[in-house]
């Protein structure tokens, strides 16, 4: 009785599915396809190709697919399927060459794998306002005149998200977007930094490669943890990646990156320090960043500069009257100086009391020179 049931179910499944066409390559099946197939509203599979196909406004009773695949169209957009709703398993749309964006996707609030590529007039993800998430990979590339993000602003969560060969200069419209496992930007020319991430919080790894253009990382200061591996891969112009500095110990690799002298950021420095516990490759970077021992002796500077200005005070600050300095037993005092913010040098001494009543209300700097080095910190006279 079980199995002449099961028997009935995947029957009634398969006849279900057999009332759908599963490839579509003429303009005349989507005129068609209400009145062909009148109750085909979910999907199994579902390939669209033809260069004769313009657009998709027959298709409107479809609610939901397991497979679609886009391709070799001249469509514009999507205008036709606004009552798709999901996609669950893989939502292909490549080389169609007439494609400007995505509207048409009013519905849709979930992908599970999404491979964008190669749609050479697509310039912004507009109509896809209300995707939220996508289970698997998104992937985007080779569209050449993609520049902007738009229309992502509901994204939340994607499993993994990358992003190449376009022109895209930074990454605003992700606003939302606050969790994935791999982000991944590669031969974007045209990007600056990665302003757009604002409430991106935790990754797992971060691979960043060949965008010709790309200054800095701001954008991702609210990054508070990368669980993985940070790769930074041939980017000529990059100049800092002070915005990674507590992200954690991880593995990195920096290389080619002819620009970026300064690699000695805590996560870099944590992370050589705990070595064999992450894998640390630096090389052919800027000058001061050309290899893991340039960088460690750059760390080991930075702490040393830290433990000793731990070891001296200055105050009160803000001050009025009297500047009191004071030096641990380990530290010999020899001379304080005053300087404006202009790099003036107001007063010198030797006492560990500076009187500084005449001084006009405002910020200076105070050198403090001693037989282990000198320190300057900022000051406030009232």
């Amino acid at each position: 009785m079980k199995k002449g049931l099961l028997f009935v179910l995947l029957l009634v499944s398969l006849v279900g599915f057999g009332q759908c066409i599963s490839e579509i390559t003429q303009q005349s099946q989507i005129d068609n396809f209400a009145a062909q197939f009148p109750n085909c509203t979910d999907l199994d599979y579902l390939y669209i190709h033809g260069n004769n196909i313009t657009n998709l406004h027959g298709l409107s009773q479809i609610t939901s697919a397991n497979v679609l695949i886009i391709a070799n169209t001249e469509i514009q957009n999507f205008e036709g399927l606004e009552s798709l709703e999901t996609v669950s398993e893989n939502f292909l749309i490549q080389e169609n060459n007439s494609l400007q964006n995505f509207i048409g996707f009013s519905s849709l609030t979930f992908l599970y794998y999404v491979r964008i590529y190669s749609n050479n007039n697509l310039t912004s993800f507009q109509g896809l306002d209300n995707l939220e998430s996508v289970g698997s990979s998104f992937h985007i590339a080779g569209n050449e005149l993609l520049n902007s993000l738009n229309g992502l602003q509901g994204l939340i969560s994607a499993g993994n998200f990358s992003i190449g060969d376009s022109r895209i200069t930074n990454l605003e419209g992700l606003n939302n977007f606050s969790n994935t496992g791999y982000l991944g930007l590669s031969n974007n020319s045209q990007l600056i930094n990665l302003e757009g991430l604002d409430n991106l919080d935790t990754i797992e790894s971060l691979g960043i490669s060949e965008n010709s253009n790309l200054i800095n990382l701001s954008g991702i200061e609210n990054l508070a943890e990368i669980t993985s591996s940070v790769n930074l891969y041939f980017n000529e112009n990059l100049v800092s990646i002070n915005t990674l500095s507590e992200v954690g110990p991880i593995d990195y690799y920096i290389a080619l990156n002819f620009n970026l002298s300064e690699c000695a950021i805590n996560s870099v420095c944590q992370s050589i320090f705990q070595n064999p516990d992450y894998s640390v490759y630096i090389d052919e970077n800027g000058t001061g960043c050309n290899s893991v021992p340039e960088v460690e002796a750059q760390c080991q500077l930075k702490i040393s500069e830290t433990d000793f200005s731990k070891n001296l005070s200055v105050f009160p600050n803000p001050v009025s009257f009297i500047l009191n300095i004071e030096s641990s037993n380990n530290i010999s005092f020899e001379k304080a100086k005053v300087y404006s913010t202009l790099g003036k040098l107001i007063l010198e001494t030797s006492e560990k009391q500076i009187n500084l009543e005449t001084l006009s209300a405002g910020i200076y700097f105070v050198e403090v020179v001693t037989d282990k080095g000198s320190v300057k910190k900022k000051i406030v006279k009232e």
